[in-house]
Formats: C-alpha cells, structure tokens, sequence
C-alpha cells in the first residue's frame, strides 16, 4: 500500500491537495504532518478530515474510510529528522511519496523566518525522505515566483543561475529548489502561480497579497499600482493548484527530475485587464465605487511609485503607512512580464490544464471576502468549514 507523508495540509492549498490526492491515489494512507499546538491533534484532524472530504465529494463508506487513510503525524518540519513524535519507524519504512508543500508564503514575514522554513525546512524534509528505504518520489511544491525579475517565457526547468528577486519568499523558494534539484532524490517540483481561491466556491484557505490588496483596493487604499499594464497576472484554483501536485505524486510518474508550471500560460489576463475587471466587481457591490468616489489605481513606474512610497513615509497615518508598506513587498513583480511555459504539466495532466474563467473566478473569490469579511470567522467556526 502506497502511503504518502504530507506537510502543509493546513495551509492555503492543504484541503484541496488531500482532497485530490484521496481521489488520485485511492488506496493510498496519507501521513499528515501536524505541529504540536494547544489544540489536540485529534481534533485538528477531525476537521480536518471532514473538509477533505466535502470537497472529495466522498460520502458514506468513502468518508469513512478517509478516516482510516487521513492519519495525524506529530512533528514539525523546523527540526532535524522533522521531529516526528511518534510513528517514525513505521513511517521510514512504509512512506513511498514525500509532498511537501509547507511554507512560509507571507511577502512581509522576516528574512530569518522565511530562510528556517522555506529553506532549512525543506532541508530536513529532503533528509527525512532520503532516510526512506520505499521512496519512489518527492514532490517539492514551489511557485512561479522563483523567477525573481526574469521577464520572456519562463522554461519548465530548474533555474541554475540565481536571478534578481523583488523579496525573501521569491530568494528563499529559489533556495530550496536548489536543494531539491542537488539531493539526488526523484523529484518533481511543481511551481504554482497565485492561487486565487477556489473556481467551485471562491473559498479561500488563507488569504494572500492577492487578498489582502483586493480589500485595500475596495476601501480606496491603494491609489496605484507598479508595474507595466501589459505585465501577465497569472491567477490559478486551488482545485488546478492540488490536481496537478496530486498527478504529479502518481505512481506512472518515474523520470529522475522534472519541474511542471501550474499556470494559466500565454491565457493570463494582463494588469490592465485585471484592474479593469476588479473595477466592475467592486462597483457592482460598492457605492463609492459606483459613485465615482474611489477610482481604480493608477499603474505607474518604479520610479513614481518610489516617490509616491516616500511621500506617504512622511506623512502621519499609520494606516496608508502600513498598506503601501506592505504591496510594496510583492507588487513590484508586476514591473517583470512573464509567461510560464505549461508543456511539462499538460503531460503530467494528461491534456490541457483546466484554466477557469477568471473573470468568474474573481468575482467568486470577492463574495467569499465580502461574506467573511475577509476570512474572519463567527463563534470560532469557519465560515466555509
């Protein structure tokens, strides 16, 4: 029996990677790596069981034999040997596929927290799945972003000269691209573009700077935007973002190094297209949108957007500070137009990548912020749960 060791199943893209993972490999155990916390492991897997499997779409007898096959891992990716508790002889010799998907993604997180668990993480998860006897294949989960401010079409390989980077995430997921691609395990790196949300519900995991930049937008708090009007934005689902990494982690998948691009390729809209299309979504549910009061951003050059950045450094409102502070971390990447080349993952896919409208995407995703509020919850309970 295939059993699959898992990291980051808690995070942005975790449900819908067990819930595509569940369905590509049905026989398959999955051993979920979860953090000591306060709240008991079981009932963090409980939860955690039930939301893979609405999203599976298992009922009856399927459900409950996730429940068999969706089995806790006590450990932590930031020490030695993942310092799983428990398990760990049963797991050196039973595990067969490594996912690793955990990591730091947030743009404004320190440069010493983004180096421990993007880079020094996957470094001891590289060593705990050289220590597995049964291993046929490590699937790194990275992202686009390792292109830093390359700009032309972006080759499904590993990238051997370090670019320039706009951030720590861009340098740190580079960073343990190198080390996968130097451990000498059969591995597969699949870089996903940014995840949206979901393309069913507009669920969103965990928000990120594509997020958070809608809900400053809306409130009229980013007034513009660097980068270059024809720059792609290459939005993707969850459901394409866990599909994909589950396809890669399949048995038939055998060659010694490949990295496949979970893009919308030369079908991403462009910056200009994208504010265009936030503009009609936020007017159809805002009054001072519609009104003319807030107006869509500007997109300007570094240079003035460095300027305006400075202007607002000085000025007295912490709020404005702290927003233009933060897209400042990640938004700069719009100045690199790239495009992904996609031919690697429509192999491992087995046809053309499902490519959602992301018109509709969007407009799903922003209900979903709207309703939650941003992803805050009622009682303790998710919204979505």
């Amino acid at each position: 029996m295939e059993t699959v060791f898992v990291t980051g199943a808690s995070g942005a893209i975790g449900p819908q990677l067990l819930a595509a993972l569940a369905r590509e490999l049905p026989t398959a155990r999955f051993a979920v790596l979860l953090r000591p916390e306060a709240t008991s492991t079981e009932s963090r897997i409980f939860g955690l069981r039930k939301r893979v499997n609405k999203l599976a779409g298992f009922e009856g007898a399927a459900a409950c034999d996730l429940h068999e096959r969706l089995m806790p891992v006590t450990g932590d990716v930031l020490q030695p040997d993942c310092d799983i508790l428990k398990q760990r002889g049963r797991l050196v010799a039973a595990t067969t596929c490594i996912v690793h998907a955990a990591a730091d993604t947030r743009f404004r997180a320190g440069e010493a927290e983004q180096h421990a668990t993007n880079v020094e993480g996957t470094r001891n998860v590289l060593a705990w799945g050289r220590s597995c006897e049964r291993l046929r294949r490590f699937v790194l989960v990275s992202t686009t972003c390792v292109a830093g401010t390359r700009t032309g079409t972006i080759a499904e390989e590993p990238i051997t000269e370090r670019p320039a980077f706009v951030n720590h995430y861009e340098r740190t997921k580079w960073e343990a691209e190198q080390l996968g691609v130097k451990s000498g395990l059969p591995l597969t790196i699949v870089r996903l573009a940014t995840c949206a949300g979901s393309q069913n519900s507009g669920v969103v995991e965990r928000l990120g700077g594509l997020h958070w930049s809608m809900q400053w937008m809306i409130r009229g708090l980013v007034p513009m935007v660097p980068g270059r009007p024809e720059c792609p934005v290459d939005l993707i689902s969850t459901e394409l973002a866990g599909g994909l990494i589950a396809r890669a982690a399949a048995p038939q998948n055998q060659r010694p190094l490949e990295v496949c691009h979970a893009s919308t390729g030369t079908a991403a809209p462009t910056l200009a297209e994208l504010l265009a299309t936030l503009r009609q979504l936020f007017s159809s549910r805002d009054d001072a949108w519609r009104r003319g009061q807030i107006a869509a951003p500007s997109i300007v050059s570094a240079q003035t957007f460095a300027a305006f950045r400075r202007t607002v450094e000085t000025s007295g409102d912490l709020l404005f500070r702290s927003v233009i502070s933060s897209v400042d971390a990640f938004l700069p990447a719009l100045l690199y137009p790239k495009i992904f080349a996609t031919s690697t993952a429509e192999q491992i896919w087995g046809g053309p990548l499902p490519r959602p409208d992301w018109r509709g995407l969007l407009d799903k995703v922003l209900n979903y912020c709207l309703a939650t509020n941003w992803g805050r919850t009622k009682g303790g309970v998710p919204l979505h749960a």
